[in-house]
Parts: C-alpha cells; sequence; structure tokens
C-alpha cells in the first residue's frame, strides 16, 4: 500500500523526534492542525507543504507522491557543475539530515565554537 501524505509526515516527524508542537511551531501553525494533517484530515495549501518540505529537508515531491526524499540529493548537485564531494562531505551531509532541530543547533554551535573564523555561507 501506498504512504499517505500524513504519513510521510509522521514518518519524518517521529524520525526526528520532534513533537507536533515543534513542527507547528516551526512553521507557524497549531498542534492540532499538524496533527490533522498526518491523519489526513486536512491537506494543507501549497504554502504549507513547501514549508513542511523546506522544514523537513525534502522535496515537495517527496511528500505529495512519495518520490525521493532528498531535497538536494548529492548526485544531482554534481551533475550541475558543482565539485564531487568526497566520501567525508557526503558523510557528514548524511548525519546532518538525520539530525533532529536541537541536535542540528548543538552541532553548529560546536563547529563555530571549533573554527577560529567561520566563511560566509551563500
Amino acid at each position: 500500500m501506498t504512504e499517505t501524505l500524513g504519513q510521510r509526515l509522521r514518518k519524518l516527524r517521529r524520525g526526528r523526534k520532534l513533537t507536533l508542537v515543534e513542527v507547528g511551531a516551526a512553521i507557524d501553525k497549531s498542534r492540532s492542525f499538524i496533527n490533522e494533517l498526518e491523519i489526513g484530515k486536512k491537506q494543507g495549501t501549497h504554502k504549507t507543504l513547501a514549508d513542511l518540505a523546506s522544514f523537513y529537508g525534502v522535496t515537495l515531491d517527496y511528500l505529495q507522491n512519495g518520490a525521493s526524499p532528498e531535497a538536494f540529493p548529492l548526485a544531482r548537485i554534481e551533475m550541475h557543475g558543482e565539485p564531487p564531494y568526497s566520501r567525508e562531505e557526503k558523510a557528514i551531509v548524511g548525519l546532518w539530515r538525520s539530525l533532529d532541530l536541537a541536535k542540528r543547533d548543538a552541532w553548529l554551535a560546536l563547529l563555530e565554537q571549533s573554527i577560529p573564523s567561520t566563511p560566509e555561507i551563500d
């Protein structure tokens, strides 16, 4: 059986160990609204789904249709003129994507403290 939008949303939230409140706060929606999306009572507007896709780091196509969940697969980035990523860089990106928001913030703070000068990111 194919996963529904709500099932994908719930899997993403639970996989990141987030509460309904945390997800709602991140996209300026209520806990009950996020719950209704997950149980299929609501479908959400295009903007809401785009906000959720951005928040989770997945494509809108994944949320709506179950396509590849990665927002920016490394292979696709490499094909479009970016330099190839090393094995270590791919591992870092993979780990980053697996972290919940609190752990991402903590990890980023640790990196910023350990590097004398943080380069500007476009």
